[in-house]
């Protein structure tokens, strides 16, 4: 049996709920890892290394989100653009010009 999946998208609100997500991936963006990184240098704790390698792993991560982030705001302004081609296009097929 197949599922069908539909994504219901407000013409009104789209560009505010694309403009709010970048502005997050930002936000997440500007966060400095190698501030906490320099954390190990002033440490001389053996149990650090441990911490060092879980902001290591947390800073990568986040660098991966923010990438990933980036790629769906590009996808959805192309939603988008597709979405007014696809508006003039009906538009132009019905009035027949």
């Amino acid at each position: 049996m197949a599922s069908s999946k539909e994504i219901v998208l407000n013409p009104e609100g789209y560009e505010s709920e694309v403009e709010q997500f970048s502005n997050s991936v930002s936000g997440v963006a500007s966060v400095e890892s190698k501030q906490i990184l320099e954390v190990k240098k002033k440490s001389i704790l053996e149990s650090m290394d441990l911490m060092m390698s879980i902001l290591e792993t947390f800073a990568k991560s986040m660098e991966a989100y923010v990438a990933l982030s980036k790629k769906d705001v590009d996808e959805m302004k192309a939603i988008k653009e597709k979405w007014v081609n696809k508006d003039a296009e009906i538009a132009h097929d019905i009035e027949g010009t």
